[in-house]
């Protein structure tokens, strides 16, 4: 293995890739690496040309020959989640969407649901032994995911987004949702 500047990202080809049980594998090496271990990184195409995840549930461990990522893959059926990757166009029309100062106290509550429900299969996933690194970026990218899903802009800025939590906040009927949700 090479020695390498820690504030330089490693250089990854992408040496094959693999399609199976509604996943697309990539078999990874790093550049300049020496050994012939091969990562497996994990794709799930949730909606044909609009988005897909990188999954975080996916195996850390190297491989060193094709039979055992085949072997990997065979077996590789558990619920997949991870965060969000978005097409242009999907992008595009996501910029299209009601801008968040313009929810609704309705909607609001919508969103404040969804949020609570996530956290409880957040906190569960967080207590798994084998809990994947990134889960709080992937909770971060659901916050904007449901947004997206109830026709908001899910592209906000940081502001503008905690401007929305501050409006709903300072709303006499929203004030205690807001504590649950960020208490």
């Amino acid at each position: 293995m090479s020695r390498r500047d820690h504030n330089e990202p490693e250089t990854q080809i992408i040496t094959n890739l693999t399609k199976a049980n509604g996943n697309i594998y990539l078999y990874v090496k790093i550049l300049g690496d020496t050994t012939s271990q091969i990562r497996i990184n994990t794709l799930r195409v949730t909606h044909p040309d609009k988005e897909m995840i990188i999954v975080l549930n996916a195996t850390e461990k190297l491989f060193t020959n094709r039979d055992s990522i085949q072997q990997y893959i065979k077996n590789d059926l558990d619920i997949k989640y991870g965060l969000t990757l978005y097409s242009d166009s999907e992008i595009q029309r996501l910029r299209q969407l009601k801008e968040l100062a313009e929810m609704t106290i309705d909607d609001f509550k919508k969103y404040a649901g969804k949020v609570l429900y996530f956290r409880t299969e957040l906190d569960s996933l967080s207590k798994l032994p084998n809990a994947p690194s990134g889960l709080l970026y992937y909770g971060y990218s659901m916050l904007r995911v449901f947004l997206g899903q109830l026709g908001y802009n899910p592209l906000a800025t940081d502001k503008e987004y905690s401007d929305f939590i501050k409006q709903f906040q300072s709303n006499p009927a929203t004030k205690e949702i807001v504590e649950k949700l960020f208490g």
